[in-house]
């Protein structure tokens, strides 16, 4: 555990003495050892395990303790992983859990002190826990927001490649499908924060004040929230924009090929329907001067005779191979001068 024992003995004795205190604990593993932290400075071990049986996010009030879940979002190039963050409120004292793997509340640690030694002598134990929680809310919600950042750079280098409309089809498909779930990953993560920030802000739970002052910063981080939303909506529909025109183009490009392809497999026609005519053409006359070529034949029939049975069973041959390869729609076509109007027809016979 990366909180041994005796320090988690110290700062609980810190705490016990303490008026407002806030303790960040980074767990190897959260699932594990989160109850047993949680236990350590006093908050019940069955909250805990409710709030991990949650998927993104939860909220628990059981009056004396506040539970929240909370998505931490981390993007990697296309890649959106979600870490939990756990927020504990009691008494004097916020403890928040989160796994080692995510950097949180650096900013915020530094400045503590100096935030917690502003607190008015006036206000209220529930209202300072309050303001540190709105901080340590904020600054979990400005991490959440770099990853909308972080996919519009990834958007603007795949943009970059849809440049490109030689690359393979089937590696645009992959990117297109990364993009997708990249950002449906990244909504969900905002819409569960947004879950949790609605039940805070009217400041029902006893450990949560109730000035209408702070509670109105709780509302700010709800439209922070919501703005962040609609920026990567707008994020969304550009890149669809964009991967629509990609798939025009690829569509221009597919029947352009499917065209030429068709003309190419046309001529091949033509060419085999005319080697089909030539072929008759050779091979008759070269069978039938191969018969007559064998005596007795030859000297039976007279030389006009052979050449007029070779040169009929060539042209007959020939004539029915054509009318054939013709039909079956290898050779073209020509139009009938009496299957056209009569002022076609004539038209065509003045040019």
């Amino acid at each position: 555990m990366f909180f041994p024992q005796e320090k988690l003995r110290e700062c609980r004795d810190i705490v016990e003495k303490s008026n407002t205190s806030w303790v960040n604990v980074t767990l190897s593993n959260v699932k594990a050892e989160a109850p047993e932290v949680a236990v350590g400075f006093g908050f019940s071990r069955d909250l805990v395990l409710k709030l991990l049986e949650a998927k993104e996010s939860e909220y628990y009030d059981q009056d004396t303790e506040l539970a929240m879940l909370l998505p931490a979002v981390v993007v990697r190039g296309w890649e959106v992983n979600i870490f939990p963050l756990l927020i504990l409120v009691r008494r004097n004292l916020i403890l928040t859990v989160h796994p080692r793997e995510i950097r949180r509340f650096v900013r915020f640690s530094r400045y503590a002190d100096g935030i917690m030694r502003k607190f008015k002598d006036n206000q209220t134990v529930i209202d300072r826990l309050t303001l540190l929680l709105i901080r340590l809310l904020d600054e979990n919600n400005e991490a959440n927001f770099d990853g909308l950042r972080a996919i519009e750079e990834e958007g603007e280098r795949f943009s970059q490649y849809l440049v490109d409309t030689r690359g393979r089809a089937d590696e645009l498909g992959e990117k297109m499908h990364r993009i997708k779930q990249a950002l449906v990953d990244y909504f969900g993560a905002l819409w569960a924060s947004l879950e949790v920030l609605h039940s805070l802000r009217y400041g029902d739970s006893d450990t949560i004040s109730d000035n209408l002052k702070i509670l109105d910063k709780m509302s700010i981080l709800v439209e922070d929230v919501n703005r962040n939303l609609a920026l990567g909506e707008h994020v969304s529909e550009v890149l669809a924009s964009g991967l629509g025109v990609l798939q025009t183009i690829y569509n221009n490009q597919l029947q352009i090929y499917n065209n030429q392809l068709q003309l190419l497999n046309n001529k091949l026609a033509l060419l085999a329907g005319w080697l089909a005519v030539v072929a008759t053409a050779v091979a008759v006359p070269n069978t039938l001067a191969t018969v007559f070529g064998i005596a007795p034949i030859a000297d039976l029939l007279p030389w006009e005779v052979t050449i007029f049975i070779i040169t009929a069973s060539t042209a007959i041959s020939t004539y029915f191979t054509y009318t054939y390869v013709r039909s079956k729609g290898l050779l073209p076509r020509t139009a009938d001068k009496d299957s056209l109007g009569p002022n076609e027809g004539e038209r065509r016979s003045q040019s």
